[in-house]
């Protein structure tokens, strides 16, 4: 017997079990805070979505999401006639060096809060497409803008509405991290509510 390989195996098994146990959303209890914490799933019962796996607590104050204001907002203008709500940190979506193109590494993301936003149809979506410094403002705006409709395109292609999806492009106006390119080509998903 080949103990090499079977070190190997065992811990290409424990790595598998690790990750498996990962969730993508930073909440334990998917129930939109926005909505109220007696949002009722399809089957009508309240309480967690546990096959999603999500972690972490859903924040208590509005400004949870970002700095808040004494309007109540979350950090993010409203956008339209939706305005976003507490609930799950939904993972952020990164893209390739001048890309809008959606890598097959973060479609199960998307898969996931497709199925999250299927089990509570009454939440909507904003979608803000995201560039690093690099290039013109207009180029970058529209490359923001194409970011965030691929992603819309995605959501639609798994059966999210597209009357529940808003999208609108920063270009490179709202840098995660300065100097960071790879952090910053992305599209940043945000829970709403109509207005």
């Amino acid at each position: 017997m080949n103990w090499q390989k079977v070190a190997c195996s065992a811990l290409f098994s424990a790595a598998l079990i690790l990750v498996g146990g990962c969730g993508i959303f930073d909440t334990d209890d998917p129930t939109p805070a926005g909505a109220g914490k007696n949002v009722k799933a399809p089957d009508g019962e309240p309480g967690p979505i546990s096959d999603l796996n999500l972690k972490g607590d859903l924040p208590d104050e509005p400004s949870a999401f970002g700095k808040g204001a004494e309007d109540g907002s979350l950090g993010h203008a409203a956008f339209g006639d939706l305005r976003p709500v507490q609930g799950p940190n939904f993972p952020v979506i990164y893209f390739a060096y001048d890309r809008s193109t959606i890598s097959s590494a973060e479609r199960p993301k998307l898969e996931k809060i497709a199925a999250y936003l299927k089990q509570y149809p009454q939440l909507y979506l904003i979608i803000e497409g995201h560039c690093d410094e690099r290039g013109t403002l207009e180029y970058n705006r529209a490359l923001g803008e194409r970011r965030a409709i691929s992603v819309k395109e995605f959501m639609e292609s798994q059966g999210i509405n597209s009357d529940h999806i808003r999208t609108i492009s920063y270009g490179e106006e709202k840098l995660a991290v300065p100097n960071d390119h790879a952090k910053n080509r992305r599209a940043v998903l945000i829970p709403a509510e109509k207005m």
